[in-house]
């Protein structure tokens, strides 16, 4: 199964070394290169995951975040970043955001970070799917309401 990334970073190179590290992965990965066409992107790419560069998250974070993982898929939202201060990673977290990883990091440190994220919403999605198969059907006496 394969998981949908939505990539939103500023830096080409980043983006570049994040393909990079999502190809041994089993994902598809749709990219917004602007910050300006992000929720374009958003409604036209139904993402499991939103990984977005701190540059490119439009303020107020807050809200932001909450109209990210309001979408129907419920995105887990990871925001990337090139600056290490525990002041915004707080922000960020708070906000909602799954994560905050630095890109300083080395390659398998990101790969082993992504997977790990990728392997937790590959099984979220198959549990997902299970309970919809397992459900009930509805019948009409589900929806009757007892009327004096």
């Amino acid at each position: 199964m394969l998981v949908r990334i939505l990539l939103v970073v500023d830096n080409p190179n980043s983006e570049r070394r994040l393909d990079r590290i999502f190809e041994p992965l089993e994902t598809a990965v749709a990219t917004a290169p602007r910050k300006a066409v992000l929720w374009d992107r958003v409604k036209a790419f139904p993402a499991d995951l939103v990984v977005i560069g701190r540059s490119s998250l439009p303020d107020p974070i807050e809200g932001t975040v909450e109209t990210i993982q309001a979408l129907p898929e419920r995105p887990e939202v990871i925001v990337v970043t090139d600056e290490e201060n525990a002041e915004e990673r707080a922000r960020l977290l708070i906000a909602g955001c799954t994560a905050v990883l630095n890109m300083a990091l080395d390659d398998n440190t990101l790969r082993d970070a992504f997977n790990a994220f990728v392997t937790r919403q590959r099984k979220t999605s198959i549990e997902r799917l299970q309970h919809e198969i397992d459900a009930p059907p509805a019948h009409l006496s589900d929806f009757e309401s007892a009327s004096t």
